[in-house]
Formats: C-alpha cells, structure tokens, sequence
C-alpha cells in the first residue's frame, strides 16, 4: 500500500528556497517523495524521529546527505486504512 503525500504551504517555500534552480536536488528530491510514497521505512531514506523546536516531534527524511524533508507520517507501525505523510519542512543541516 502507498502512503498519500500531503504538503503544508510552508513546504512548497522552503523546498524553492533549498533547491532554487539546482536541476541535480531538483531530481533527488523528486526521487526521495517517489521512495517515501511507497516506503516510508526505506533504508536509503533513512527516516528517523527528530525534536524540532517549531514542531516538536517529527521524522526527517533524507534526500542527500545535508538536506532533508520533514514532516509527521501516519500509519507507519499501525495497521491504519489511512496511510499519508504530511511533509511541511525541507532542511540543510548545519554540521559544526
């Protein structure tokens, strides 16, 4: 079963303000939604629950290794009919 990708209207600005004209992020973003719509859990992804301080607790999703789409996914561990993921954040991590 696939999950329903949902966006909250602050994803669409960060995700330009992330990817602008970069062709190469453009296509891994793409790809990276395709993989999260049918698996959530997919190794390459690399999901994992994050605290953010504007959302509490959420799950990050990789797209390479410093950019990353957030959001809350229902139905991962439970046997729901409703299966979606609700992405509202596209990151790039700052490492020290």
């Amino acid at each position: 079963m696939t999950y329903q990708i949902k966006y909250d209207p602050n994803f669409e600005k960060s995700l330009l303000r992330i990817v602008k004209r970069n062709k190469f992020l453009q296509a891994k973003v793409v790809k990276t939604l395709a993989i999260l719509s049918r698996d959530p859990k997919y190794p390459s992804l690399k999901s994992h629950k994050v605290q953010t301080p504007d959302f509490g607790v959420c799950w990050s999703s990789r797209v390479t290794g410093d950019i990353h789409l957030r959001g809350i996914m229902y139905g991962w561990f439970l046997f729901l009919s409703l299966k979606e993921v609700i992405l509202w954040n596209v990151i790039r991590l700052k490492y020290l």
